[in-house]
């Protein structure tokens, strides 16, 4: 898990998508809210639409099994109470 979450924050590994990149530019106080990996995030006033979905892609340089396969990651606001959400990525059966 720990590996998982420092790849997750590693920007040197991520390319955003052209949208994204778009995005970032347009409002730059989310460059620094996407990478904030604790605590809890104050969205700045942008007036950014926030359904945006942004999406990098990468690879893991760690030349272990299925490092060749393209990694993604995503950052979104999910409106939505804590505990629903976690019954929701739980439950396999939805």
């Amino acid at each position: 898990a720990k590996s998982g979450l420092k790849s997750a924050f590693d920007q040197q590994m991520w390319s955003p998508d052209g949208k994204t990149s778009r995005i970032l530019k347009q409002a730059p106080p989310w460059n620094d809210i996407v990478w904030q990996s604790e605590g809890a995030i104050q969205l700045p006033e942008t007036g950014l639409n926030e359904k945006e979905i942004l999406v990098w892609s990468g690879n893991f340089s760690h030349g272990c099994y299925g490092s060749e396969l393209p990694a993604v990651r995503s950052v979104g606001i999910v409106d939505v109470n804590p505990k629903a959400l976690l019954e929701l990525l739980v439950d396999s059966s939805r």
